[in-house]
């Protein structure tokens, strides 16, 4: 309680202490779950008595203290985590491809598991034309990530294989409902369904760089943007079917759209377009006027 008591009770590190010209020091352990994680010190520029009331209120503080660095420390190590996860589960783009410009950008929205089922993918074909996904699995946590992760390798392999992108999209559908249907057999408890069927949205653009062609199927997924040569952006309406895995006999119906030099096309999830409170017409508008 004062710099007399300091320096007599801790002679070898009074000379630390001496030149801030603080007057009285408490010094606490930061404990959590009975495990000791630090200590605090609180240095004060005046004669401190430290009284009960007071001592119960700094142990108090410090117990607090502790409580805050452990959560801090957790939700941390949760976001390094979460976010290491995700991106390995998304693909490099792999080298240019001449007639094409590829980018791809991954931007988690925060809050919660920064982990889910947002994903694209860009796959080569037999056919020497290139592949480009986009989709979303319902939820943002663990369990969609892992679906997201394995639906994601099974439309590379069906896209690998061949198949055009209605056969690919419906293979995909009757791979996802397979998977999540489990919960829904006869004798499932009902929260169990209600918990476990997941559904995912899909864009298949099958695009051949030298002519331009763009072949499109849609799984309840938000149409793509074109901006023209001149800077105009329209909404390029395209056939689509339903989500992946609700229906596995869905159908998926082909569009077929040229890319004119100079021209862009956007592809996302509907979480670009709804970020910062919008709905779906208002954040196009916002896309449109970022994209002009």
């Amino acid at each position: 309680s004062s710099p007399e008591q300091y320096k007599e009770r801790y002679p070898l590190t009074w000379p630390l202490a001496a030149p801030f010209g603080r007057h009285s020091w408490a010094f606490l352990p930061l404990i959590v779950a009975g495990r000791t994680m630090g200590a605090w010190m609180a240095s004060f520029a005046y004669p401190v008595a430290f009284t009960p009331d007071e001592r119960s209120v700094l142990t108090t503080v410090a117990r607090m203290l502790a409580q805050a660095l452990t959560r801090a420390g957790a939700a941390e190590t949760q976001r390094e985590l979460t976010d290491g996860l995700q991106r390995s589960m998304l693909p490099t783009l792999g080298p240019e491809i001449p007639g094409m410009k590829v980018a791809a950008r991954y931007v988690p929205t925060g809050g919660g598991l920064q982990v889910g089922g947002d994903w694209y993918d860009m796959i080569p074909l037999p056919t020497g034309r290139i592949a480009l996904v986009i989709g979303d699995v319902q939820g943002h946590d663990v369990r969609a990530a892992g679906l997201m992760g394995q639906l994601r390798i099974a439309l590379r392999a069906y896209a690998s294989e061949g198949h055009r992108p209605d056969a690919v999209l419906s293979r995909a559908s009757r791979f996802l409902h397979g998977m999540t249907d489990g919960a829904t057999q006869p004798g499932a408890p009902a929260y169990d369904a209600l918990a476990d069927l997941r559904f995912a949205t899909c864009l298949y653009v099958e695009a051949d760089p030298a002519t331009g062609t763009l072949d499109i199927a849609r799984a309840g997924h938000p149409d793509p943007a074109i901006r023209m040569a001149d800077g105009t952006v329209m909404a390029r309406p395209t056939a689509g079917g339903l989500p992946l895995g609700i229906d596995p006999d869905a159908d998926y119906p082909t569009t077929r759209i040229t890319l004119e030099p100079g021209e862009t096309m956007l592809i996302c999830t509907d979480g670009l377009i709804e970020t910062g409170g919008h709905d779906l017409e208002s954040g196009w508008q916002r896309l449109r006027t970022i994209l002009e």
